[in-house]
């Protein structure tokens, strides 16, 4: 009796140290006070340190470590989760900005955009804490955030830096399109020739058609400057359509393509973009928005 106790005393010492309790599993359901013995002579001798050994049925096996894991998932959820629901509440808030549901000067509680966004307080205050950053709203003490006026200045910058990215994709994409792309593009524009058309559909083909180009001169990094120019720009068509459903025609932008001159291709965006700048600056030059 007392030779198989010290045997399995040994056995249990030696699983430990190779932390591998596959040996026990199903032997008992209980937890043992297993005394370690090392290099122990036969008949007895010192004790090692005592330690506790939960020895486990294989239906559980390590119970305490799988309570652990089970925690770090569902907090790892809970992140994500939480993750998502600011980036949908980011989405909606920044399209409500460009689409201009929300005007510049407006004030905004976190108490109304839970309301209208179905959320809490907390992803509120953090995607307006993103939308801040990128400079779409400001954060009023105590009172909330605001939608900033647009000013000249503003105005100016904004077709500065689209001039000088679209110029670039204009010219390469003159000398790289495919007669598909081409023809694709046209396609797109192909809503101003329309009688009566509708400045929404406008407005989407002109996004369209400028991304297209910049898609086409494939260079990823101007091309995600140029998205984000392009909301702002998309922003403007709307705040301006509200006063004036005029735009500027991509024609001879389509003309320079389909003739592959890259040259003519810059001049004739370079052309297009600072019409477009003193149409927004003739409608709002004066009071600014």
């Amino acid at each position: 009796m007392y030779t198989d106790r010290m045997r399995l005393y040994r056995e249990a010492g030696r699983c430990v140290k190779r932390k591998d309790l596959a040996p026990f599993f199903g032997r008992a359901t209980l937890t043992w006070s297993i005394v370690l013995i090392d290099n122990v002579p036969r008949g007895g001798g010192a004790f090692a340190d005592q330690v506790n050994l939960d020895v486990l049925s294989p239906e559980k096996p390590f119970g305490p470590k799988r309570e652990e894991g089970a925690l770090r998932t569902g907090t790892l959820k809970a992140k994500v989760a939480k993750e998502a629901e600011v980036d949908r509440v980011y989405r909606l808030l920044k399209g409500w900005i460009l689409g201009c549901d929300f005007l510049p000067g407006d004030l905004l509680g976190e108490l109304e955009l839970a309301g209208r966004c179905q959320t809490s307080r907390t992803p509120i205050r953090e995607a307006c804490n993103r939308l801040s950053q990128e400079g779409w709203i400001a954060r009023i003490p105590h009172k909330g955030y605001m939608v900033p006026a647009i000013s000249i200045r503003e105005i100016i910058e904004i077709y500065e830096f689209r001039k000088l990215l679209e110029c670039f994709t204009a010219e390469k994409a003159a000398r790289t399109a495919s007669p598909d792309q081409i023809a694709e593009l046209r396609r797109i524009m192909a809503v101003e020739s329309r009688p009566e058309v509708e400045i929404g559909k406008i407005l989407a083909a002109n996004d369209a058609f400028h991304l297209g180009i910049g898609e086409i001169a494939h260079n990823q990094h101007v091309l995600d400057h140029l998205k984000t120019v392009l909301e702002y720009v998309h922003r403007l068509d709307i705040l301006s359509a509200q006063r004036d459903a005029g735009w500027v025609p991509h024609e001879e932008i389509l003309s320079a393509l389909e003739a592959h001159k890259p040259s003519d291709a810059r001049q004739a965006m370079a052309a297009h973009i600072d019409n477009a700048r003193d149409r927004m600056l003739k409608l709002f030059g004066l009071t600014g928005i």
